[in-house]
């Protein structure tokens, strides 16, 4: 029997989902990594979400928790409160209606724990559901680095994005350090909040060049997303606090 390896805690937050959930967690729960915890954040749904997250996770045979809000909080903390449940000592953020290649887990693993980085992420690539259509999206770097000064001016030249978190795993260590949760203020790109102050923290940071997450864009999705002002002004307090790390 092999050891086991660190756990992995996944979290998902879930509003109304029940449409895409199954295919999700079916997504999670094939991992080819054996350690895994799943935490469902169901946030006051008023679909079957919480009964099919239920029944799903029953039937697998993953660790897993169900967070119930009573009431409706948002995204940042439905993801905060499932940071705050979990015991793993790495941490992926799901989304609930998109997929995974099932050695994404595994592969980020390795890459973490051999690069001892703070936060590893991987190539994405797009599902059109209504055209039944792939996309890719290549990360437009020459070269790797466990500099998050190099990652950070590549990303302010548009060579890469970090506008979300669910292509990445973070050391929970090193979130707890850092003081790192989601801003419950802003209600669109607080993911993107959160990806960039986590690079511009850490110490260590790598990528897999393979195209492991798979973002799903459903019939009922908009492709268009939109930014408040203050998240405007934000972004550009942020970016000349980035500027000091590059």
């Amino acid at each position: 029997m092999s050891a086991s390896k660190p756990l992995v805690s996944v979290i998902v937050p879930v509003y109304n989902g029940e449409k895409h959930l199954t295919a999700t967690l079916n997504s999670i729960i094939n991992q080819d990594y054996e350690d895994i915890e799943i935490i469902v954040v169901n946030d006051a749904s008023t679909d079957n979400t919480l009964n099919l997250a239920g029944k799903v996770l029953k039937n697998s045979k993953r660790a897993f928790k169900i967070i119930n809000h009573e009431k409706n909080l948002g995204v940042s903390a439905a993801r905060n409160h499932g940071l705050d449940a979990s015991n793993g000592e790495y941490i992926w953020f799901c989304d609930s209606d998109d997929l995974a290649e099932k050695n994404f887990v595994s592969s980020l693993y390795k890459e973490i724990e051999d690069t001892n980085a703070d936060l590893v992420f991987c190539r994405i690539k797009y599902f059109y559901e209504a055209e039944n259509k792939i996309e890719n999206k290549p990360i437009k770097l020459k070269k790797k680095s466990l500099d998050p000064g190099f990652y950070l001016k590549a990303w302010a030249k548009g060579k890469l994005k970090f506008w979300s978190v669910w292509n990445f795993i973070f050391r929970k260590d090193f979130l707890i350090q850092n003081k790192l949760k989601f801003s419950e203020k802003f209600p669109l790109f607080e993911d993107g909040e959160f990806a960039l102050k986590s690079v511009a923290l850490s110490s260590k940071i790598s990528f897999v060049n393979d195209e492991l997450y798979i973002y799903v864009q459903h019939n009922e999705h908009s492709t268009t997303k939109y930014r408040t002002p203050k998240q405007l002004a934000y972004y550009g307090e942020l970016a000349m606090w980035r500027a000091g790390r590059c």
